[in-house]
C-alpha cells in the first residue's frame, strides 16, 4: 500500500482494514478514498478517469458520496519516475468486508499511480458537521 499510512494515523484517522462485522456494527461504513493519477498516464484528468473508479465502487456494493477533485500537484518526491499527479477524493459508503476486494480492483486501473483508502472516524465526521453547522450560522 501507500508509504503514509502512519501520517493517516497520526491525523486521527483510522486506516481500513479488514474486520469482522458484529451484531452491534452497521452493515456499512464510510470511507473516504484519495486516487492520484500521474500526469504522463493521464495528462488531462476527465470524468471519464473518475467514473472509471466510482464504477468499481458500485460494483463491490459501495455507493459514492461526493468526488472532489483537488487538481494538479507536485510530489514530495519522485512516484514511478513522475513528479506530478492529478489528486481526487472519493466519500463513499460501502460493506466493511468488499474493502480487501475493492482494494485489489483498484490495483487492475492502469491510470492510477497510487491510491489510499481511510475509514472515517465517527468523532471527526461530528467534528467537521459541529463546525459546518456554526459556520452557517
Amino acid at each position: 500500500m501507500l508509504g503514509f499510512c502512519f501520517t493517516a494515523r497520526r491525523a486521527g484517522l483510522a486506516v481500513a482494514r479488514r474486520k469482522p462485522p458484529t451484531e452491534n456494527s452497521p452493515p456499512v461504513r464510510t470511507y473516504e478514498l484519495v486516487v492520484i493519477y500521474g500526469v504522463e498516464q493521464v495528462p488531462e484528468l476527465t470524468a471519464a478517469h473518475i467514473d472509471a473508479v466510482t464504477e468499481r465502487i458500485s460494483a463491490h456494493g459501495g455507493e459514492v458520496d461526493t468526488a472532489n477533485t483537488w487538481g494538479r500537484r507536485k510530489f514530495a518526491y519522485p512516484i514511478k519516475k513522475q513528479r506530478e499527479g492529478h489528486y481526487v477524493l472519493l466519500k463513499f459508503t460501502i460493506d466493511p468486508a468488499n474493502i480487501g476486494e475493492l482494494e485489489g480492483s483498484l490495483r487492475l486501473v492502469e491510470d492510477v499511480t497510487r491510491f489510499l483508502i481511510v475509514a472515517e472516524d465517527p468523532d471527526v465526521a461530528a467534528y467537521e458537521a459541529k463546525q459546518l453547522a456554526e459556520l452557517h450560522r
